[in-house]
């Protein structure tokens, strides 16, 4: 199923597999539970990282 929104807190407990576009690239595509478990963050931080560029 693919799931298209700008609601991020609602749909962060349903997905697994996150992709981002910035600028029509696909600027992150990760699985959810693993960025949690590594990076501490959930899925607006994670989002907000990736298009302020200050994913690692």
């Amino acid at each position: 199923m693919v799931i298209t929104t700008h609601q991020l807190s609602e749909i962060e407990n349903i997905v697994d597999q996150v992709l981002i576009l910035k600028d029509g690239t696909i600027a992150l595509h990760a699985d959810l539970e693993s960025v949690r478990e590594e990076e501490g963050i959930g899925l607006e931080e994670l989002y907000r990282q990736t298009m302020l560029g200050e994913r690692r």
